[in-house]
């Protein structure tokens, strides 16, 4: 395997990748990463920071003489992941940071770009560099502006594209690395609805553990920056008016900017709605949990819309649900075979030969 993992800058990749090629040292496997960025600022002598006040010409330069370096060891490795930026900012213009025919001689199989809770990335940043000044809608823009120009570079070459959630990376990579074989899979089940009830989320985590135990499983709720809206909310309707307002992250409490978060928030369901479906079309099937509430299905018009979606894209789809005969139809017309415990749906996943 061949990959190309893009991704903008605080996401810890370097603690990621060292995880990664540990995990499959572990297990007996080789994989060879390659840092794009950092052997560009080794070859002219400079910080990640200092490298782009070169001039655009010299910048291009370096960058294609690191590729052709790469492209020129590649080739002798069984597995390597070559680690890039898809695109970067000089003098407040945004360029790509990829050339079309070094991709090309690169041939790569495969091409990832991973993400984060915008608020993650934010605090990795403010700690790796106190004199940046990002915003929250700057990094959600820098975010999108690395999924999307992949998504396009992959298409170019007739690569398969895939968001890997930055929470599930470490597992999500070895699979798509080393067990590519693996049946990729995408987990439907009620968020918002259940966020108050412990005992439903209780059994979406086991849900969640059962699938992975399967298949390359793409978690939804991977990406929980869905919390800062609620979390402005509960205090503004206490507090009234609020300045920052103090927010969990990354197991550290951090005070954040109203003003930022209100300029974030309604970009967070429109973003929700476009990952959860490119998610879906990365997998080839998808399995949904509809949990029971007082003896009937729980409602969630969330999962019967990526059921619908699914469906409408050629997607084997599979229920679990203890009351199926109450399932609605709008369900139940869309999917393959509904099973009544999670023991059902793993028996006749092992048993089944995926065409």
């Amino acid at each position: 395997m061949r990959l190309v993992c893009t991704g903008q800058s605080g996401l810890g990749k370097a603690t990621l990748f060292t995880q990664l090629v540990e995990r499959a040292r572990a297990a007996g496997k080789v994989l060879q990463v390659y840092n794009v960025g950092k052997r560009m600022c080794e070859e002219r002598g400079v910080d990640e920071q200092e490298i782009l006040k070169l001039p655009l010409p010299e910048l291009g330069a370096i960058r294609r003489g690191v590729f052709k370096e790469i492209i020129s060891d590649v080739g002798g490795r069984e597995n390597s992941l070559i680690e890039t930026h898809a695109t970067f900012r000089w003098e407040n213009a945004l360029f790509p940071a990829f050339d079309y025919n070094q991709f090309r001689q690169l041939a790569p199989d495969a091409f990832a770009t991973l993400i984060d809770d915008v608020d993650s990335v934010w605090v990795r940043l403010k700690e790796a560099k106190p004199g940046a000044e990002y915003t929250l809608k700057d990094l959600m823009v820098w975010r999108e502006e690395e999924m999307i120009v992949t998504e396009t570079v992959a298409g170019v070459l007739e690569r398969p594209h895939y968001i890997i959630p930055r929470r599930d990376a470490l597992d999500l990579l070895y699979s798509l690395i080393f067990e590519p074989n693996k049946r990729r899979a995408y987990m439907s089940f009620p968020m918002s609805l259940i966020r108050d009830m412990p005992e439903l989320i209780r059994d979406v985590e086991q849900f969640k553990e059962t699938m992975k135990k399967q298949f390359i499983a793409f978690d939804p709720a991977a990406i929980g920056e869905k919390r800062l809206h609620y979390e402005l909310q509960q205090v503004l309707d206490s507090m009234g008016v609020a300045r920052s307002i103090e927010i969990e992250i990354l197991n550290k409490s951090h005070r954040v900017d109203v003003r930022q978060l209100l300029d974030l928030i309604p970009d967070i369901d429109g973003q929700i709605v476009y990952r959860d479906f490119k998610l879906i079309d990365q997998s080839q099937m998808i399995v949904a949990y509809i949990p029971v509430v007082f003896d009937s299905p729980y409602p969630a018009s969330g999962v019967e819309r990526e059921l619908e979606y699914a469906h409408n894209t050629a997607k084997d789809a599979f229920v679990i649900c203890q009351r199926g005969d109450k399932l609605s139809p709008f369900v139940t017309k869309r999917a393959s075979r509904v099973f009544a415990t999670f023991e059902q749906a793993l028996a006749y996943f092992k048993s089944k030969k995926w065409v």
